[in-house]
């Protein structure tokens, strides 16, 4: 059972992974604490009633190499409390390595958590920087054990491909967004040493998206993987994840949307005050993604020049040209509404001066 195992693990895991103090905060209406090695404990309402025992980043660079919590991580900076946050009101901070296994994939990863006074929404950000010597296919994933209402066991996992959430319920419900192309979501009993490398891989990379799992005695573990993304020696790769709340489902997604509202503004804002220095040519990941009906997408112009942005369908059908004027250097976004056009995947084309770009986005009714 579980609730042994635990018993006789916590103590090796605290000594092994969880030296030090780790750093929380309260807004209200949920509660975060965030450990020296990575590890997202989500609370709510405040801290004394567990909702989220554990969730911790995953990357994937082969299917016997995947970066992950309980195996790979060391402490690069110890986590602290933000003492003056610049997007939020409450901010805790760690910076982990690969260096406790010392196995591929190598990195540093910078986690940001922000929340908001009597806000029932936590928005999480994983900074990824490669330090390997050639350039790799990785998946960002992540694992989730959830501990709903303070136990484990009997919650009610369900991923929602129309929205892209992720929710866990008993009494209280529990939600998380990813803002990446989803590839898989796979939810099965928790086991001990579910984590072997093997089955992370295969779990964050198979193409199976459960929508819905009804937890046993021991109670859900939950993974997921993004699409297949280009990691090249020391670039940088950031994630979000929005974590919301709700005493029912209404309450839930209303937060979750708050949530999403917020990201959308922090995102916009960051690379507004970034526009002045940009430094190439790049067409974003739309955002959200998958989306239904609408969905933004941005991009960044080193120099002033003719700009033409389309959408096409997936037999390169145009389907809508959303920009086609002169527009001068920096960051720039535009939204596509597609109430008028069929679920299913579509691509969007960037040009300019000669340069283009192409990517994938879904559309899910």
């Amino acid at each position: 059972m579980k609730t042994l195992f635990t018993f006789f693990t916590l103590a090796a895991l605290i000594i092994l992974n969880d030296i030090g103090i780790a750093q929380s905060f309260e807004t209200g209406k949920i509660a975060v604490t965030l450990s020296n090695y990575g590890r997202i404990r989500v609370a709510a309402p405040d801290l004394t009633v567990r909702q989220i025992d554990r969730s911790s980043i995953l990357i994937s660079k082969s299917p016997t190499e995947v970066f992950d919590y309980l195996e790979d991580t060391g402490i690069e900076i110890p986590a602290e409390t933000v003492a003056n946050p610049e997007i939020s009101d409450f901010e805790v901070y760690v910076k982990i390595n690969s260096d406790t296994s010392n196995r591929p994939p190598s990195l540093l990863v910078d986690i940001n958590v922000y929340g908001w006074n009597n806000e029932g929404y936590l928005l999480a950000k994983f900074t990824a920087f490669s330090r390997e010597a050639n350039a790799y296919m990785a998946r960002w994933g992540m694992e989730i054990i959830p501990q709903i209402d303070g136990t484990y066991g009997n919650e009610l996992v369900q991923y929602s491909e129309s929205d892209g959430f992720l929710r866990m319920s008993k009494s209280k419900q529990v939600g998380y967004y990813a803002a990446t192309d989803i590839n898989s979501v796979n939810m099965f009993e928790w086991f001990a040493g579910y984590n072997r490398d093997t089955s992370l891989y295969r779990w964050m990379s198979d193409g199976n998206i459960d929508s819905e799992y009804l937890a046993g005695g021991d109670g859900a573990a939950i993974v997921f993987g993004s699409e297949e993304f280009d990691f090249n020696p020391a670039e940088t790769k950031v994630l979000w994840v929005v974590i919301g709340v709700g005493d029912n489902e209404l309450d839930l997604n209303v937060n979750m949307q708050a949530g999403l509202v917020k990201l959308t503004q922090i995102i916009t804002s960051v690379e507004e005050e970034n526009s002045n220095i940009i430094s190439g040519f790049s067409l974003n990941q739309n955002y959200p993604n998958p989306f239904n009906p609408s969905t933004t997408i941005s991009y960044q112009l080193k120099e002033e020049g003719k700009v033409n942005l389309k959408i096409f369908d997936i037999t390169g059908n145009e389907i809508a040209e959303l920009v086609n004027e002169m527009q001068s250097a920096g960051y720039k976004s535009v939204s596509f509404d597609a109430s008028t056009v069929p679920s299913g995947t579509y691509f969007y084309r960037l040009s300019q001066n000669g340069n283009v770009q192409t990517k994938k986005m879904t559309l899910i009714k």
